[in-house]
C-alpha cells in the first residue's frame, strides 16, 4: 500500500502556496516544541531549535529542498497511518469483540442458537408471515 502511494507522490505535490504554508507552520510548531523543551530543561532544546531554523531557511530560500522534506513527511505519515490502521483494527478485534463474546458466553447468551437438541427433528424456525403493509414503507 505504501509503495503504490509512493509511486503516485509526484502527482500529489503541493502548490507553492501550500508548500510555503507547510514550511512556515512546521517551523513554528517545531520552534514551539523547542521552547517547551527549553522550559522543561531538556538537552534537546538546541537541536530542535536548529531544526526549526533549518525548516524556516528552506521555506524562505529553497522550495525544492522543502518539497523533499514535504514528501518525506508525507511518506512518514502514510507509513504511520498504515501501521496504526492495522494496530487499531487488531486491538478492536481482540479487545472489544472478544470481550463482548466472552461476556455473552459467561451470561449464557447464544445469539446464533447453536445448542444441540437430540430430541428435535429440525432446527428450522418458522416465522409468522409479514403483512403487505410491511413492504410498502420499509424505512
Amino acid at each position: 500500500m505504501i509503495d503504490r502511494n509512493a509511486q503516485t507522490f509526484k502527482a500529489r505535490d503541493p502548490g507553492q502556496k501550500q508548500l510555503g504554508l507547510f514550511g512556515y507552520i512546521g517551523s513554528l510548531l517545531v520552534a514551539a516544541l523547542a521552547v517547551y523543551l527549553g522550559i522543561r530543561g531538556s538537552v534537546w532544546e538546541l537541536p530542535v531549535a536548529a531544526l526549526s531554523a533549518l525548516l524556516l531557511a528552506l521555506t524562505l530560500f529553497s522550495r525544492y529542498a522543502l518539497l523533499r522534506v514535504y514528501r518525506l513527511w508525507t511518506l512518514l505519515g502514510l507509513a504511520l497511518g498504515w501501521v496504526n490502521l492495522r494496530l487499531l483494527m487488531a486491538l478492536m478485534l481482540y479487545l472489544v469483540f472478544t470481550l463482548v463474546r466472552v461476556v455473552q458466553t459467561l451470561a449464557g447468551r447464544d445469539p446464533l442458537n447453536r445448542k444441540l437438541d437430540k430430541e428435535c427433528d429440525s432446527y428450522l424456525q418458522v416465522r409468522k408471515p409479514l403483512s403487505s403493509k410491511h413492504y410498502e414503507k420499509m424505512f
